[in-house]
């Protein structure tokens, strides 16, 4: 099963990880279509010259051109809309051709190099593989379709019969050059280790047998024709792909295990990769560089028996567990999306790789290759998210790397002050989980879990105001000695709002927890896609946060109701004792309600109550204090005055990461 990453939707595909913690973006990924056909593909007997459409003026090569010199290269041709960089300390890459009586075309050289020298420059030759054959077209490891075919098996009774003394069942062999691989999930792929070709069709079918094997040939005689020469750690996967009129097209592409990447004989356009519909701002050829490794990894996932898990695999993948650890315990906003119980379940894995390291690519050792490919491949398409090594890199989870300001509507300026606020406490907490479109499992998981328990106890406490109001209720003098009349009084009708809200917090929080019990639970593709279609196109993620913010409202307004259900009972046909009473007491309890409602509001947001005439007298004892303090610096600032005395000053503390979080630490803020 493909991995699910916690970040956004990465793979057009299932999803069955349980944590799926590779932080994943909303938006609904764009599947490549290749161009339509205008032509009919040409025949391995038309491969020549004379025959090939279009023209590529084309230079005769340096001699010592050889795969060491492709790395810096590779990023160049998807930057920009031409094939060839145009930085000035770019290299221009060539297409040099050599004629097809250099290599017998029953050969299949392999050397260190990806592009042979040429004896000999031709022109009017196409140099792109789509371009003389338009039915190949490149392909990704994500764009493999084992997950999306559906391959029925007859639902009906099946009866077989069994030889006596049989010891072992032989399996059908395979065509002549090709193994048979399963997949430790239990998908079939097949592989071809001399050309070092893979293909996950079933190739025990004749169709899909003869389709690829004409495929692979034209693509390897065109490489011939091209004089180019794949290294020996190079392969090479076909798949096919259905156009609309039934008919086969076949897409390909290579990796390249040396620099960890994939390759093809024709432009890569950037509709090709899923995530450019997630993600905005990939320019740099760094950043693609880490797309085209993530790739690479999901290639080892798929096809297992392509990887070779060596030492220097097993350390690289411990020291990101390990350092995803550390960050994560020692930062409170950290970009890692698993948690801390899956990373040292992953430490426990990597630990188990090391016993394979070094044996046989038996199929045995399949899991650990597969594992391997997964847990690298989620790690690097976090990069990518995260924009690694870019000067914008993203180092907080609630960073955005766009120029991205939040604002607030008219509907939550004028709900949020009816609702006590609740709404911009909501508004915040969603925006930190869903930065740039970007959904963290963990952040994810936590949020829901807060919410979850949050609406339980507003609906506990709802029923317990309800209850309440029904006592109140039932007092005699409230219920007006249990005689109709045509007017309630004040606090019978007080007392009945207190219910119907108390009863509203009820069941919104019911059907709230009910819709979000086991949200937590679902992958990070699957939750980016349920805030995007919440996200409203102009107020944003505001009808979300009322929403979650109405128990807590309502449960409020419930307990003001009351309050002022009982006030008015107390202040009716009272005498004057009672009322005094119950006023001092009543501001007192008023008094304490706004000092709590006012320590928790940050200083910025209550400054304008400093202009106000009730703090200014607190204001002008401050600057008096000051004034003193002042007065007694000068006056032992003279050394003459006065002997010097010892004073203790406490040393200044800084801290020094900003990530850095402890909840055993806590610093004074005046610091």
């Amino acid at each position: 099963m493909p991995p699910s990453i916690p970040l956004r939707a990465s793979y057009p595909r299932r999803y069955t990880h349980t944590d799926t913690p590779d932080t994943a973006l909303l938006a609904h990924p764009k599947i490549f279509r290749p161009p339509p056909i205008t032509q009919e593909s040409y025949s391995l007997h038309s491969l020549s010259v004379q025959h090939l459409p279009t023209t590529l003026s084309v230079q005769r090569p340096p001699s010592s051109l050889s795969v060491q010199h492709l790395p810096a290269l590779p990023p160049s041709p998807y930057l920009g809309p031409g094939y060839l960089p145009s930085s000035a300390n770019s290299s221009v890459i060539d297409v040099h051709i050599t004629g097809p009586e250099t290599e017998s075309p029953n050969q299949s050289p392999r050397s260190s190099g990806v592009f042979g020298d040429a004896d000999v420059a031709v022109a009017a030759v196409p140099a792109l593989l789509n371009e003389a054959h338009p039915r190949i077209f490149p392909g990704t490891p994500e764009s493999v379709g084992r997950y999306d075919r559906k391959v029925a098996v007859p639902d009906e009774p099946t009866r077989y019969t069994i030889p006596p003394l049989t010891i072992s069942m032989l399996p059908v062999a395979p065509p002549s050059g090709w193994t048979a691989c399963q997949h430790p999930e239990g998908a079939l792929y097949f592989h071809n280790e001399e050309q070092r070709v893979f293909t996950d069709l079933n190739l025990y079918d004749h169709d899909s047998l003869e389709f690829v094997t004409k495929n692979v040939h034209t693509i390897l005689d065109f490489l011939r024709v091209h004089g180019v020469q794949l290294a020996d750690d190079v392969d090479l996967v076909v798949d096919e792909y259905l156009y609309s009129d039934e008919t086969k097209g076949c897409q390909y592409y290579f990796v390249n295990h040396k620099d960890r990447s994939v390759f093809w004989m024709d432009k890569a356009e950037s509709d090709m990769f899923s995530i450019t519909s997630e993600l905005n701002g990939m320019t740099s050829a760094s950043h693609i560089r880490h797309e085209l490794e993530a790739q690479y990894w999901y290639h080892c996932e798929l096809f297992p028996r392509s990887l070779g898990v060596t030492h220097a695999i097993v350390d690289e993948l411990r020291d990101i567990v390990l350092h995803a650890l550390g960050d994560l315990v020692t930062s409170a906003t950290s970009t890692v999306s698993w948690k801390v119980e899956q990373l040292d379940h992953m430490l426990s894995l990597i630990d188990g790789f090391t016993k394979n390291v070094g044996k046989n690519m038996d199929s045995k050792f399949d899991g650990s290759s597969c594992l391997v490919g997964r847990l690298m491949c989620v790690f690097v398409r976090a990069r990518v998210y995260n924009f690694h090594g870019e000067p914008n890199a993203r180092l907080n989870v609630d960073q955005s790397v766009y120029s991205t300001v939040h604002t607030r509507s008219w509907l939550i300026t004028l709900l949020s002050p009816l609702l006590f606020y609740a709404p911009d406490f909501h508004l915040e907490g969603l925006h930190t989980i869903y930065t740039d479109g970007l959904i963290r499992h963990r952040g994810w998981a936590e949020f829901i879990t807060r919410l979850n328990n949050e609406w339980q106890e507003f609906t506990l406490y709802g029923t317990v105001v309800l209850n309440a109001n029904v006592a109140f209720l039932s007092i005699q003098s409230v219920d007006q000695n249990g005689q109709s009349a045509p007017n309630r009084s004040p606090a019978q009708i007080s007392s009945y709002l207190s219910m119907l809200t108390s009863i509203g917090a009820v069941i919104i929080g019911l059907l709230l927890v009910k819709q979000n019990r086991n949200r937590d639970r679902v992958t990070a593709p699957v939750a980016a896609e349920f805030i995007a279609n919440r996200n409203h196109r102009t107020l944003g993620l505001e009808t979300l946060a009322v929403l979650y913010s109405l128990p807590y409202a309502m449960l409020i307004w419930s307990m003001v109701s009351f309050l002022a259900a009982f006030t008015f009972m107390c202040f009716e046909d009272s005498d004057l004792l009672t009322r005094t009473l119950v006023a001092v007491l009543w501001a007192a309890v008023a008094a304490l309600i706004l000092w709590c409602v006012f320590s928790a509001w940050e200083s910025g947001d209550w400054d304008w109550l400093r202009r106000l005439w009730v703090f200014r007298a607190a204001d002008e004892g401050e600057e008096e204090q000051a004034a003193v303090a002042e007065e007694e610096v000068k006056s032992t600032a003279s050394v003459d005055s006065k002997p010097r005395k010892r004073r203790w000053v406490w040393p200044s503390i800084t801290l020094r990461k900003a990530s850095y979080d402890s909840e055993r630490t806590v610093t004074n803020a005046n610091v």
